[in-house]
């Protein structure tokens, strides 16, 4: 019924505070259908300071945000543009995420397209001060046109777009790595991979083989049989703000790939006990990925708090394990019930069987009937007790 065309200019000041301006228009494809209102979901920010205008003025506006990093923005239009080819032209201005500070480069993640399929056209305009540094590099390539850079919508369908500027020097670097177990038993034994610092960031193009998990202070376990001798090889890049002994290499992208989430479930669920569970959280990508928010929802279970959580980092290929604390009303209703996670932009509701629920019912039906009985046989002796002394 309408094709739709988004330019959207993201500016930052060299505080690192970003201002976006959304210039929207719908043109009427036939002449039976016109817009009265407008839905929009931003994903992966939360907008501030937030309102809507066309050339008629301001524009009525609602929000409704669906988590720490998702918000939908309902926007009404007084007066409809009507018939075929009409075009219905409003913008968008709020303040959006600022740009993360590192100790050598400013670190901006613009957010994908959270419905790609009903946007006709989209071209992003980026902004920057000069202070932010001189080497710009992006995971997507970019377009310079009048000091500023361009993007186009193919670019920002499958991933959030990230942007690293700074004065700072690209090396490559490969390590090999030889772990030898001598005894007869099995042993556990760890290597230390270059990290992040204050003056570098690591990506890893690959870690082979993989360790068996990657601890905080990236330092990789290996489980090694008896009498085992294993060949570790690392490779990758180092962005450093400080002269390294490498050489200097040619800047590569690593596109970022949202973190993985696993539920795991208790085995039953009860009213007053919390059985173990947890939130795996895994990042599938050659460099940590910095600030991940989790936030948990669900309108029927009982969550302890926090019900919110920050994770500083996670390093490459790692994963966490967030202990959760989830237990249910005294009677709950014998149906599946819904858990959301929700990690950044991304969400993910997981279904509840009502078997879950059964030991608790089974307790209690246990209770009851013990109760009753118990309550029957004192009724007895009671009666019976009664008749004796009739009896006398």
């Amino acid at each position: 019924m309408f094709n739709t065309n988004y330019v959207a200019y993201y500016t930052y000041s060299e505080t690192g505070n970003s201002s976006v301006r959304l210039d929207i228009s719908l043109t009427n494809t036939t002449s039976a259908a016109y817009p009265t209102s407008y839905q929009l979901l931003l994903g992966g920010e939360n907008p501030i300071n937030i309102y809507a205008k066309n050339d008629g003025g301001e524009l009525p506006l609602t929000l409704n945000q669906l988590s720490a990093t998702s918000t939908v923005i309902d926007i009404s239009f007084p007066v409809s543009t009507v018939g075929k080819n009409a075009v219905t032209n409003f913008s968008i201005f709020y303040t959006g995420t600022p740009a993360h500070k590192t100790d050598h480069a400013w670190e901006i993640s613009l957010p994908k397209l959270a419905k790609e399929s009903v946007i006709n056209n989209y071209t992003l305009h980026l902004y920057l001060p000069e202070s932010f540094g001189k080497s710009i590099y992006t995971s997507e390539p970019a377009k310079f046109v009048d000091n500023h850079l361009v993007f186009t919508k193919n670019q920002l369908t499958d991933r959030n777009l990230n942007v690293s500027v700074g004065d700072f020097t690209t090396y490559d670097f490969s390590n090999s790595y030889t772990l030898t177990n001598s005894s007869l038993l099995p042993q556990t034994q760890t290597i230390t991979l270059p990290s992040d610092s204050t003056t570098q960031k690591v990506f890893f193009d690959q870690i082979s083989p993989q360790p068996t998990k990657i601890s905080d202070n990236w330092t990789a376990t290996y489980h090694l049989a008896p009498r085992q001798t294993l060949k570790i090889n690392t490779t990758g890049q180092i962005r450093s703000s400080v002269p390294l002994a490498l050489t200097p290499a040619t800047y590569r992208s690593y596109p970022v790939d949202p973190p993985q989430t696993i539920w795991h479930k208790p085995i039953q669920i009860l009213p007053f006990i919390s059985l173990p569970s947890s939130v795996e959280i895994n990042n599938p990508n050659g460099q940590a990925l910095p600030g991940i928010q989790l936030s948990l929802a669900s309108s029927e279970l009982k969550l302890a708090p926090p019900t919110t959580f920050t994770i500083p980092s996670i390093p490459p290929y790692a994963k966490i394990h967030i202990p959760l604390h989830i237990t249910t009303n005294f009677f709950p209703e014998i149906k599946s019930q819904q858990l959301t996670l929700a990690i950044d932009s991304q969400s993910k509701t997981y279904n509840i069987n009502a078997n879950s629920f059964f030991a608790w019912y089974a307790i209690c039906i246990f209770i009851i009937s013990t109760s009753l009985l118990a309550l029957a046989n004192l009724a007895s002796r009671a009666w019976s007790l009664y008749l004796q002394k009739r009896h006398r």
